[in-house]
């Protein structure tokens, strides 16, 4: 009988919107779910937008939009393996969209809409219009990082 006073405790106070992304269409703080340097990265989108240097990519929500972020990160996912390693953990932080590339069976694996990364293994962050300009070759890793439009923590030497 004191297990169900627990359970009942525990459904009420697990929140869902720690795991939440845009995508989903819950509210989400952007103030209390950050990580480290997404400010950063997100400052320099702001930047790089307001001198032409990257495009704000047309609104599209729920499915489509998760659809075409989806693509985008497939799109992607060669360059960011061979630049910064074959497993990453991925966050589009406007978006709160995580994605991990993995190794599996020889071949580069990415899944969409993962858990956010606790542990300090390499990630990637970037935001919506950055993940669209490196999709569509407008903008290389590099330049992308000089624009500091992307972010790589926790990255060991290749």
């Amino acid at each position: 009988m004191k297990l169900k006073p627990l359970l009942l405790l525990m459904a009420l106070t697990a929140s869902p919107l720690s795991t939440a992304c845009t995508y989903d269409g819950l509210f989400n703080n952007p103030f209390t779910e950050s990580y480290q340097g997404s400010f950063a990265v997100a400052l320099a989108t702001q930047a790089a937008i307001k001198q032409q240097k990257l495009q704000l990519p047309a609104t599209i929500d729920n499915n489509a939009g998760l659809n075409r972020m989806t693509w985008w990160l497939k799109l992607v996912k060669p360059a960011l393996a061979a630049q910064y390693g074959p497993n990453l953990d991925v966050l589009v932080i406007d978006k709160k969209l995580w994605s991990q590339i993995r190794t599996k069976d020889n071949a580069l694996q990415i899944e969409i809409h993962t858990e956010p990364n606790t542990a300090q293994s390499p990630t990637i962050l970037l935001t919506e219009a950055s993940l669209n300009a490196l999709a569509q070759a407008d903008l290389t890793l590099e330049h992308a990082q000089q624009l500091g439009v992307l972010k790589a923590l926790h990255m060991e030497p290749l």
